[in-house]
Order: structure tokens, then sequence, then C-alpha cells
């Protein structure tokens, strides 16, 4: 049996890939138990009464405990490795946060938290036999402080789309977190809009955390005199799906990404990719379509050079397969 530690998988990429696994082990008929932290969570996996897969919510007490057990054919998906050896198993990195040491001397509850992730990642990360990611960009990071067996291992849901239209010139899966430069992205489309009119689907939940990013928004389409960019709020993966399909574009301006799924999906969807000019695009994109995230008038001349169709020839493919099996073959070699 596989164990899955992912009590700190709550929102975002970290949950897409768990899903991804969880259906993956069911469809297989691998037996697996998996720790969840967060009711939503646990809600969300529970009702759908897997016959393989098995579902336990647990503390963080319980978690740390664990973490001093030695096991087997664990998968340790929360970027964190155990304190104590174990063998035939696997430390995921996903996320690049608790991979780079800040230096800001801020005391605030989440810098805190985010050294003492970074030490436990620093000294730690040698207790699984395998250390995998997504990317080389996050193997190099890794490699920077250990030398450890690190397997570079991404996976990604398959799906083929059909029937493309254009009802929105771009579209942008995004959150409200920082790294994703809204401010920036909204500058843009605002000086874009001046000149020519676009429209945009942005994926922005409506939480007080959005507030401020959702004012902004509102705030440039009114400055225009049109809706411009229209949120079409937290959409489901099909209706994610759908949207590359509705959209010319996906334009995709985040300033720090392990892996850039949304562009992945978008190449499969035959949905052109608009990116910013960082490593997560060349390593896992042909022929991508540039720009610098900083520069709202060089993003601007991109989404404009768009709606000419100056882009119109320019054909994309991935650079990357999902690997979902060798991932798994890892945890159950034992």
């Amino acid at each position: 049996m596989i164990i899955i530690e992912a009590s700190h998988i709550s929102f975002g990429g970290g949950l897409e890939l768990l899903k991804l696994i969880i259906n993956h082990l069911e469809e297989k008929q691998i037996e697996a138990h998996v720790y969840l932290g967060y009711p939503k969570v646990f809600d969300l996996f529970t009702r759908k009464n897997l016959s393989f897969v098995k579902f336990e919510q647990t503390t963080n007490l319980n978690t740390i405990v664990r973490y001093f057990k030695r096991r087997n054919g664990v998968l340790f998906f929360c970027n964190l490795p155990p304190f104590r050896k174990n063998r035939f198993s696997v430390t995921y990195f996903h996320n690049v946060l608790l991979l780079k040491k800040s230096d800001s001397l801020k005391i605030t509850p989440l810098h805190i938290k985010l050294r003492l992730y970074y030490y436990w990642v620093k000294y730690f990360s040698s207790k699984t036999t395998y250390v995998a990611c997504q990317t080389l960009a996050v193997k190099d990071l890794i490699e920077k402080r250990n030398q450890l067996d690190i397997r570079i291992i991404p996976f990604f849901e398959k799906f083929d789309t059909s029937g493309n239209s254009d009802k929105y010139d771009f579209c942008y899966i995004c959150s409200p977190e920082e790294h994703k430069n809204l401010p920036v992205f909204f500058e843009a489309v605002s000086l874009v809009g001046k000149r020519m009119k676009l429209s945009i689907a942005v994926t922005l939940e409506e939480t007080i955390k959005s507030e401020p990013y959702l004012e902004l928004l509102n705030y440039v389409n009114d400055s225009l005199g049109y809706k411009a960019i229209i949120n079409v709020g937290f959409i489901s993966k099909k209706e994610i799906k759908q949207l590359y399909c509705d959209s010319k574009s996906l334009i995709f301006p985040s300033i720090k990404e392990s892996f850039g799924l949304p562009l992945i999906e978008a190449v499969m969807s035959n949905t052109l990719v608009l990116a910013s000019d960082l490593p997560y695009t060349h390593q896992i994109l042909n022929n991508p379509v540039l720009f610098n995230p900083l520069d709202k008038m060089e993003i601007s001349i991109v989404m404009e050079n768009l709606l000419k169709g100056k882009y119109s020839t320019i054909e994309q493919s991935l650079k990357i397969e999902s690997k979902i099996d060798e991932l798994i073959d890892l945890l159950i070699e034992n």
C-alpha cells in the first residue's frame, strides 16, 4: 500500500496534482492511504467514495509524529521531507517557495514559517530514497544544497479538446497570489484597451484576498468605458478546459512558477500561449511567444500583436510528457 502525506495541500496547483495522483491510483486499482489536513479537501475527496484510495483527516501534531517514523512506500507531497529515513519513498517538490532562502528580515508569521521550512528541506531532504520535481529549474535549486538522487518527473492530465471559438481574445488562469503579477498585467490591459477593443477572461475567486485585484479590475473597465476584463470566478477543471477553447490565447504573466500547468493545458487545447520570458516557460514549451512580465509596455505590445493577427502562423508544442507511472513505480518497487 502507498501512503501519501498531503496534509498541507489546500488549493491551486498542488491540489490539482494530488487529484491526478489519486485518480490514477484508483484507475490502476492501487491501494493507497492519504493523509489530508484541510476539512474542505477531505470532504472533496471522501465524496468520491473510492474503492482503492482511502482518506484520513489529520492534525499538524499527528503529522509531525508520523514524520518521525520509519516507513516504506511514502509519497511526501507537501514539499517537506520526513525526519527519519523512509525507504522506497519520495519527497516531491512542486512549490519553489520552500527552496529559496528569503533575504527579508521581516518577522511576520509567514516569513518565520518559510525560514523554518527552508531549513527543514535543507537538512532532511536526504531522508527519502528519492527526491522528485517537475522541471530542471527546480532540480537545480535542490542541487545547490544537497547531493541527492533527484528525478525530474512531471505529470499532468492529458486531454483533447475541439471546437475552439473566439469568445475571448485572451484568458488568464490566475489566483490572487502576488506572483501572478496582476497589477502589472492590468496596467498592460489598460494600455491596450485605450487603443484597441479587447476581451480577457480571468479566474479570480471572490474572496477577501482577491478584493484589491477585483477593485483594480473594475477600475480598469470603468476607465476604458467597456468590460474588457471579464472575471469568470473560480471554475472547475471542466470549465477551465472550455475556457481554453473559448479563447484565442492564454496570456500568462506570472513571475514565479514551479511548473506552469496552464501553459501545458493551453497547448493541448490548441490555444496559443503568450508567456513570461522565464525558465518555466522555456522548459516546457516549444516556440513560445515571450514578454518581460515586469514590463507593462512589453506585455501590451505582445497583446496588440495578437489582436492584429501577427501570431496566426505560430505552431507550439510541448517539450515534456507526463510521467505519473514513473512516480508510482518508485513507491511500489519495495
